[in-house]
């Protein structure tokens, strides 16, 4: 059965170098076009072998329709896609996010999951005067705690997982002999999957 994944603001993200995928799964990245064509240049300086089943998609969120381009480059709205969404949807506008959503919820087929994380509203709200100075980090998008389910409920998702601090580090960081954690994360917001 054919599937498709596609990374949203895909940054330096390797996945569609390093995990190995079926033949019937077609990948798609998208991010700015100056971040994909340099990732894609350090592929070729290292020796890499580009996944030929993955379209490297320069897109800014905030300019352009990112569904028209992904259209464009062959995905396919009929087929069950996994959408990943990590580490940029605090830097987007809330308008850009509920789009996003609301496209995975209304076009996708059924089956189709997006995982993303998001930033506690209340923090967003904290950093916003402190951040002034560097537009290009500021945080501007955030869910208040037990919004998640309602936001992705108006856009026709459901939530499959929610994911807080304590969730993540019980099941991606573990525990040395001592009892004390091998690694850190911060209690940021959450981390949600939510499913057509």
């Amino acid at each position: 059965k054919e599937s498709q994944v596609v990374i949203l603001g895909a940054g330096y993200d390797t996945r569609c170098l390093r995990v190995k995928m079926e033949e019937n799964v077609k990948a798609f990245e998208l991010d700015l076009p100056v971040i994909q064509n340099r990732k894609l240049q350090c592929y070729e300086k290292l020796g890499f072998m580009i996944n030929e089943r993955a379209k490297y998609i320069g897109c800014n969120f905030e300019q352009e329709k990112w569904t028209e381009r992904l259209k464009s480059n062959g995905w396919n709205k009929d087929i069950p896609t996994c959408f990943i969404f990590e580490g940029n949807s605090m830097y987007l506008d809330r308008d850009v996010i509920e789009e996003t959503m609301q496209f995975i919820g209304n076009q996708c087929s059924n089956g189709s999951i997006i995982a993303f994380d998001f930033v506690d509203k209340e923090w967003v709200d904290f950093m916003k005067p402190l951040m002034k100075h560097d537009p290009e980090q500021l945080l501007r998008f955030g869910l208040f705690k037990g919004e998640h389910e309602v936001f992705l409920k108006c856009a026709g998702l459901n939530v499959v997982e929610y994911l807080e601090y304590e969730h993540l580090l019980k099941r991606y960081i573990p525990e040395a002999i001592d009892g004390e954690t091998m690694g850190y994360c911060i209690d940021f917001g959450g981390f949600v999957i939510g499913r057509v």
